[in-house]
């Protein structure tokens, strides 16, 4: 009987022993969600992780100073824009007196993929885009990431999945308008989202850099005259599925609006290359630069 209790006890010490020696699962150190390497914060993680499962709510059309509370004191996380006429939105309000009743860390995912929507990024109560309008795109949609900086007094937006490959980050959004023959930069390939020929007086000729990650752009044609785009030198273009020759340059027609992807991509020989997607007009192999 003894030696039996003995056990018993013995038994019950060791239970207890490796009870302490088991962690229930927690959030990280350094903060960030379950999952996550440890000290993992927000702005490094994907929006979509923070809105998995959570019905998305819209805000009204035409509200400049949208309500992401949905009506309450308690912030929304998931929203989306819609509209049938332009406008901007230049601050997100609350229920009550304004961005003031938000506290550090609120945060809400918004989903821009409306023509008609722009997040005004030279307001006082947005910060990012390195003070950058941003024109919402149907056709390129983007997931922006907001949090609140109480001592600021506005929500910063501290990523979107856009660019780059792998890398959630804000693109320096805007448009690079050229009136005559440029060789695109690596810097305004990235401080913009679209080329254009507004303010042109005639063709233009447009060489694209040698980058080496993933990365789309638009061309759009906004005066009656032919871009001309270039590959770097001795690449390939892909136009719409065929591989052109080497240096050969595809050109726009010369009507307004006409538009064109642009997508820097490895082929199967691992090669970098652009692979050009026409999205309205005819664009036209046209053989080595005129």
């Amino acid at each position: 009987m003894r030696k039996s209790y003995l056990y018993f006890i013995l038994f019950f010490a060791f239970a207890i022993f490796i009870m302490f020696q088991i962690a229930p699962p927690s959030e990280p150190a350094g903060g960030g969600p379950i999952g996550a390497s440890p000290g993992t914060p927000i702005r490094q993680a994907f929006p979509e992780r923070f809105t998995k499962g959570i019905d998305e709510k819209t805000f009204v059309a035409g509200d400049t100073t949208p309500d992401v509370t949905n009506g309450s004191n308690k912030i929304y996380h998931r929203w989306g824009v819609s509209a049938t006429t332009a406008y901007t939105i230049t601050e997100f309000d609350d229920a009550n007196s304004g961005v003031t009743d938000f506290k550090d860390g609120d945060w809400f995912a918004l989903d821009l993929d409306n023509d008609n929507v722009t997040i005004d990024f030279t307001s006082a109560y947005i910060e990012g885009n390195k003070g950058v309008a941003l024109v919402g795109d149907s056709s390129y949609p983007v997931t922006l990431l907001f949090e609140y900086i109480s001592g600021a007094t506005k929500f910063r937006c501290l990523n979107f999945n856009y660019g780059v490959s792998g890398v959630s980050r804000t693109v320096e959004s805007g448009g690079l308008a050229l009136t005559g023959d440029t060789s695109v930069t690596e810097a305004q390939l990235l401080t913009n989202e679209f080329i254009t020929n507004q303010g042109a007086s005639g063709e233009i000729d447009v060489t694209l850099p040698a980058v080496n990650y993933r990365i789309t752009r638009k061309v759009i044609v906004e005066e009656s005259y032919v871009i001309e785009l270039n590959p770097p030198s001795g690449e390939k273009f892909d136009l719409d599925g065929t591989d052109l020759d080497a240096d050969d340059c595809v050109d726009s027609g010369a009507t307004v609006f006409d538009k064109m992807a642009i997508t820097r991509m490895k082929d199967a020989g691992n090669n970098w290359r652009w692979s050009l997607d026409t999205i309205r007009g005819v664009w036209t192999d046209t053989g080595a630069s005129d």
